[in-house]
């Protein structure tokens, strides 16, 4: 038996949905034998091709079709569920454990197992077993899963891939705070997310692949498929949790298999020159960015991934692929500065392109209202809306240096992969999330500029709006006309946006608090609500309002400069509290008050106060007073390291300094007890002046010896 004829079985195995029993000619039976035998004497587990026990009776992926997502416990609208019974043959007497029901890899979502269920426990040579499954969408679009056989040991003996559509409305909100997730990468080309949140990236320069858990949140990362890949591009994970992986320096398209850890890594199909992206569709099917050889490609799961379709024509560099709930082929075209769409309708023989022209882009991914998202490497990401016809274009976010890899979960969040040498990273922007709309001072009764948010549907049906409201202090308002304004009863096809613009009238002075409320059928709830945080503070006209001070940290006595307005021009005329702690004012104008902290302050907000009327207030904090306790050496020549030694010595920001004779000098080290400074060249004797907290204190004399 050579190593092709066992790789052979071991992916039939582990991969066809039809057949999973060992066929081998006579001529290796006796060969198979032996080496099975070997494996059991040295108490090695026999793979899972010779433990085989069932065989799926269908043909092909199980289509749950189109599922209406329905509020948790509610049973409307209705069907908000699909519950389907796969058949296997029993091949071998043994025992089974309780079968996988899986959406992208992940338990108990969308898929999961319903009660009857007899693939389990002891099963007999000759008799057949079931699993019942139930499909119910948590979310709108493409739901991909699997259905998992397995031995009493855990061992993954079938995998059926099944796969359904969920069917409501959603809602997303731009723009989106861009938040970094993940530390480590260098250059990452793919992104992927599964149904779990977490994230598979194709860390590029450092040739690996990684999954960045979404447990702990983000913070740990794993290697998958050890080191088998040379500056992988595209990534991608089908219903089983089964990484896909444009090995583009190795010229080649590899699947790492979740069963056994992500440690097996195989070679699917050949000829691809420079693959960058992958997708991979409900029934295993993965579809290639054949770069090199400027086509787009598919790599039939049945058959074990042997056999591989040109789709389309007219491609010039597909760097990025991606499939929407129907099975269109999105591509980002970097070769013909294109996004375009290969439809599955035509056989994919019909190929368009979409929102005009993009600069190189190279990756795509699309939502479950068909809106396609793509990276532009030099500068931006990129929207192309569905409704209207792929005609309109939205930049996201310009903020993000390199973007070249892309991916959307099913709540319309986008995970961004790309940076430059130093600066790479995930950049996730939480679209689910409304953005919070911050407004400054205002006076009453006046209405600042306006703060505008995008509400768009990124499910495939009708989004209804029913009403949106605002909080006292703020009112709705006229936009742009781009997108046109959200009314208060609206309805958004599938891909289509409104704007929600607001603008801040105080009626009440302080910091103020509120939110603008949206109310709709999101994922067909009657009554869904999405909140949009506001916050502005409001003042009287002629109040005082302080804009700034000069530090927001300080030991007590520490000298604060207050800016701002309407204060007293006399120094009488003014308070100023620190925590309630009233302090001096040494000198004022209408704009300027110089104070200092008051020995008693706690940390707190600093407030004025001018006949009466109260200023808005800024936060301090109070810091512990610093001391000089010594000097060590107490005299010596230039270059001399000398030790100031105390308490409190350390600097909140590490802003504090030492001078000696009128020299700023260089810290050597500092902490809470120590300052290590040396004596500056040319110094005469005198004392070290030590700012700590924006307090100043000599120390006792050091006399400088020739």
């Amino acid at each position: 038996m050579n190593a092709s004829t066992f790789r052979r079985l071991r992916v039939v195995a582990a991969k066809s949905p039809i057949t999973l029993v060992c066929q081998v000619s006579s001529r290796t039976a006796g060969a198979l034998f032996l080496f099975v035998v070997a494996m059991l004497v040295a108490g090695t587990s026999v793979p899972a091709c010779f433990a085989q026990t069932v065989t799926y009776t269908g043909a092909g992926a199980v289509n749950f079709g189109g599922v209406n997502v329905c509020p948790s416990g509610k049973t409307t609208p209705s069907p908000c569920s699909e519950t389907l019974t796969l058949t296997y043959n029993v091949t071998a007497s043994g025992r089974l454990g309780t079968p996988l029901a899986l959406t992208t890899g992940a338990a108990d979502l969308d898929y999961r197992l319903a009660s009857g269920s007899t693939c389990s426990g002891s099963v007999v040579k000759g008799n057949t077993c079931s699993v019942n499954v139930t499909f119910a969408p948590i979310a709108p679009g493409a739901r991909e899963g699997a259905v998992e056989i397995v031995d009493g040991s855990g061992n993954t003996l079938a995998t059926t891939y099944i796969y359904g559509t969920g069917i409501g409305p959603a809602v997303a909100f731009s723009p989106g705070a861009l938040i970094r997730l993940g530390s480590g990468l260098s250059g990452p080309q793919g992104v992927a997310v599964d149904a779990g949140g977490n994230i598979f990236v194709a860390d590029t320069f450092h040739s690996k692949v990684k999954e960045i858990l979404a447990a702990g949140g983000y913070t740990k990362a794993l290697n998958l498929g050890g080191y088998l890949f040379f500056e992988p591009g595209g990534v991608a994970v089908d219903g089983a949790g089964n990484v896909f992986v444009a090995d583009t320096g190795n010229y080649a398209v590899k699947e790492i298999l979740k069963a056994g850890g992500y440690a097996t890594v195989d070679i699917l199909a050949s000829g691809f020159d420079l693959p960058e992206g992958v997708a991979v569709d409900g029934s295993g099917n993965v579809f290639v960015g054949d770069t090199g050889n400027g086509a787009v490609k598919e790599i039939l799961a049945a058959g074990g991934y042997t056999t591989v379709k040109t789709l389309g024509s007219g491609i010039v560099a597909p760097e990025g692929v991606a499939l929407d709930g129907s099975g269109n082929v999105f591509v980002a075209d970097a070769g013909s500065f294109k996004v375009k769409e290969i439809t599955a309708a035509s056989g994919y023989t019909l190929v368009e392109s979409l929102g005009g022209s993009f600069y190189e882009p190279s990756s795509v991914a699309v939502d479950a209202s068909g809106n396609v998202y793509v990276t532009n490497p030099c500068c931006e990401i990129s929207e192309i809306v569905a409704a209207g016809g792929y005609t309109t274009v939205n930049t996201l976010s310009e903020v993000f240096d390199g973007p070249n890899g892309i991916a959307v979960d099913a709540s319309g969040n986008l995970y961004v992969g790309g940076g430059y040498e130093g600066t790479s990273s995930i950049a996730e922007f939480p679209l689910s999330q409304p953005p919070s709309l911050a407004f400054g001072s205002t006076d009453l009764g006046v209405g600042t500029g306006q703060l505008s948010t995008t509400v768009q549907n990124i499910g495939n049906a009708n989004l209804a709006g029913t009403s949106i409201t605002v909080s006292p202090n703020w009112e709705l308002v006229k936009g742009s006309g781009a997108p046109e304004d959200c009314t208060t009863s609206f309805t958004l096809v599938p891909g289509a946006e409104c704007n929600v613009s607001i603008s801040f009238r105080p009626f009440d002075t302080g910091s103020l608090t509120g939110a603008a409320l949206v109310t709709d059928n999101a994922l067909n709830a009657p009554a869904a609500t999405q909140s949009i945080p506001l916050s502005g503070t409001g003042v009287n006209p002629d109040s005082p309002e302080i804009t700034s001070l000069n530090t927001t940290y300080g030991a007590p006595y520490s000298v604060i400069y207050v800016n701002g307005s309407n204060f007293g021009a006399a120094t009488t005329s003014n308070v100023v509290k620190f925590n309630g702690v009233a302090a001096p004012v040494y000198y004022s104008t209408s704009t300027f008050i110089l104070t200092t902290v008051p020995g008693s302050a706690a940390t707190g907000n600093v407030v004025v106060t001018v006949d009466g009327k109260s200023s808005n207030a800024v936060g301090f904090t109070v810091l512990p007073m610093p001391e000089v306790t010594g000097i060590s050496p107490t005299s010596g020549p230039a270059g001399t390291v000398v030790t100031i030694s105390g308490t409190n010595l350390l600097d909140y920001e590490n802003k504090g300094s030492v001078t000696f004779d009128g020299k700023l000098l260089s810290i050597l080290s500092q902490s809470s007890a120590a300052i290590k400074v040396a004596v500056p060249a040319g110094a005469a004797t005198g004392e070290f002046h030590v700012l700590v907290n924006d307090t100043g204190i000599n120390t006792s004399t050091f006399t400088v010896t020739r």
